[in-house]
Order: C-alpha cells, then sequence, then structure tokens
C-alpha cells in the first residue's frame, strides 16, 4: 500500500509590454517617472479534490509496480499489494510583468504584474480487483490510501501559504527594476525569473522531504496489521 511521487516546476514568461532592462545608473536611479502603477497580483491556488480510482487490475500486477514505499516488514515475510497510490505534487508557475518607458531617455522600468502559483495533486488509487467494490477488504484498503491523500492535502496547504509568504517578502523587497536600458533586456529578464524559480525550488526541496518522510510514516507495521484485521 505504497506510493510514488513526482514534483513539476514549469515556469512560464508573459510579457504585458516590451521589456526594456538592466543595469542602474546613477543618474536616473531615483527617476520620478520610474514608479510601480500598482501593486503586483499574487496568487496562490490549491486543487486536490480530483481522484483516479483504479479497480481493474489484479493483485499480482499490482506486485510488478515500482512504488518506492519501504516494505516494513522482514525480507522473509511476503507481502502482496492489495492498494496502492502513484501521483505527486505539482508546482506551476506563471509571471506577468509590466513596463514604464522614458522615451526621451531610452529607457525603462519593469515590475511585476502579477506571480501565480499552483499546486496540484491527481493520484490514481489501484485496489486489486480481487477485492470488489462494496466489500469489507476493499473498503478497508480504501480507507488507507485516503490517509497518505489527506496527508499530502495537508502537505498542499502548508507549502502553498509557505510559497504565498515567500514571494510577497521578495517582492516586498524588490519591486521595481530599472530604470534601465533596452540592451540589458536579456539581464534583468532572468535575473526576475530566476528570483521567482528560485523560492519554488527551495521550498520545492523542503516539501518533497517531508512529504516523504511523512508518508512512509502511514506504511507501518501497526497500520498494515489494522487494515488486515478488520475482515477477519
Amino acid at each position: 500500500m505504497g506510493m510514488k511521487f513526482w514534483i513539476n516546476i514549469a515556469v512560464f514568461m508573459m510579457f504585458v509590454a516590451g521589456i526594456p532592462a538592466g543595469a542602474q545608473t546613477k543618474a536616473t536611479v531615483n527617476a520620478q517617472w520610474c514608479k510601480v502603477s500598482r501593486p503586483p497580483q499574487i496568487s496562490i491556488t490549491t486543487d486536490t479534490d480530483k481522484i483516479n480510482w483504479v479497480f481493474n487490475l489484479s493483485q499480482s500486477q499490482l506486485n510488478n509496480f515500482n512504488i518506492d514505499t519501504v516494505n516494513p516488514y522482514e525480507r522473509s515475510i511476503h507481502t502482496d499489494v492489495g492498494g496502492l497510490m502513484k501521483g505527486g505534487i505539482s508546482m506551476t508557475q506563471t509571471m506577468k510583468f509590466n513596463t514604464i518607458t522614458h522615451k526621451g531617455l531610452n529607457q525603462s522600468c519593469i515590475f511585476y504584474d502579477s506571480v501565480r502559483v499552483q499546486f496540484k495533486i491527481e493520484p490514481n488509487i489501484y485496489i486489486a480487483r480481487e477485492y470488489p467494490v462494496g466489500s469489507c477488504k476493499h473498503n478497508a484498503i480504501k480507507g488507507h490510501e485516503l490517509k497518505h491523500i489527506n496527508m499530502d492535502r495537508q502537505i498542499v496547504n502548508k507549502y502553498a501559504m509557505m510559497v504565498g509568504r515567500e514571494i510577497k517578502t521578495e517582492i516586498d523587497k524588490r519591486t521595481l527594476y530599472g530604470p534601465a536600458s533596452a540592451s540589458q533586456l536579456d539581464n534583468v529578464q532572468e535575473l526576475m525569473r530566476s528570483c521567482m524559480e528560485s523560492i519554488l525550488r527551495s521550498i520545492n526541496k523542503k516539501m518533497e522531504e517531508e512529504r516523504r518522510t511523512k508518508q512512509q510514516a502511514i506504511d507501518n507495521i501497526k497500520e498494515y496489521e489494522r487494515v488486515n484485521n478488520l475482515c477477519r
């Protein structure tokens, strides 16, 4: 009754206007025209409701699944997999930017218009066909797998809040980039992108470690014996 997880980070850049950028000059660093027109919009959403239930595979087929759960029993004890979860937590980040351009100086300032992050789980839950829907064993296994799903939901909620706080802190620290010349577009574009991407990568690492530990903790001998004894 194990699980395998994956985490995907996708960063997409969407430009509302042309994006000149680059190194600031002392003469224009305090330019009055270079101001943020409105606060950036930060949106962190979660999607954890979709579950794909699969009941048409045999127990022997489930035994052959490649899962990363550590079997709590001794190697000498043969165990069969009656159910398992496969799937993971994905994080997708999108950003939009806005620019203010001073045509006379041929300089522009760029700022975050919006930063959006979506956390999503869409697990596949397998229960062996030897335990038909409605049977005691089916329901017992289903209850166990729902513990894995609920753990993912808790982790998603925790780390979604963490991402939101970290993004807001970064934007509060530096919302505006410039004034800068158009020739430095690529440098500033990469800087702003990497700032947001690094937040997700750092938090993703923490989330992955905690998820692995807590999901493995669910698959303990006491829990397995509880499930097995429900239908004696």
